[in-house]
């Protein structure tokens, strides 16, 4: 669900093949959102990574936007698509090609 956004941008890291021990030994916390324990080491050194940039339908402001992540294109071919999968999304601004930023706060919550 997205609120305000034109676009968003997936990425999707597939853990590799016989990566799953690295999985274990190299990050902390709960596996629902685990996190690496080196800077040096991250779900680049163990997964296929592939970006995605999803438009979004216009909708007015503060109308809730929902939309669908299709792993399927991570299968190859013969294969079922089952896996580990690492999955970030972002808001992604596609007029100038980046990520969204949240407005400045003035402090007060």
């Amino acid at each position: 669900m997205a609120r305000g956004l034109t676009a968003l941008r997936a990425t999707l890291g597939r853990l590799l093949p016989g990566q799953i021990a690295h999985l274990i030994t190299q990050t902390d916390g709960d596996i629902r959102d685990p996190y690496f324990t080196h800077p040096e080491f991250s779900e680049d050194n163990i997964s296929a990574i592939s970006r995605e940039i999803i438009p979004l339908k216009p909708l007015p402001p503060g109308k809730a936007n929902y939309t669908a992540l299709d792993l399927s294109a991570t299968a190859k071919d013969g294969e079922k698509g089952y896996g580990l999968f690492f999955v970030s999304v972002e808001g992604w601004d596609p007029a100038r090609n980046r990520p969204v930023t949240a407005p400045p706060t003035d402090g007060w919550s």
